[in-house]
């Protein structure tokens, strides 16, 4: 299982190296940026709490 921490700069993935490569291949196939991604879950996230 891969936990992932989102903040306002930073995403953090911690897991088995081939869990992370799969998650990471899977958000490359969006065309969603790193930045974008970032803006929009650290603000999901803020919200929820």
């Amino acid at each position: 299982m891969v936990k992932t921490y989102v903040s306002e700069r930073s995403l953090r993935m911690v897991g088995k190296a081939w869990q992370i490569r799969a998650i990471l291949r899977a958000y490359a196939g969006s065309d969603t940026t790193l930045h974008q991604f970032l803006s929009v879950n650290c603000h999901a996230s803020s919200r929820r709490e």
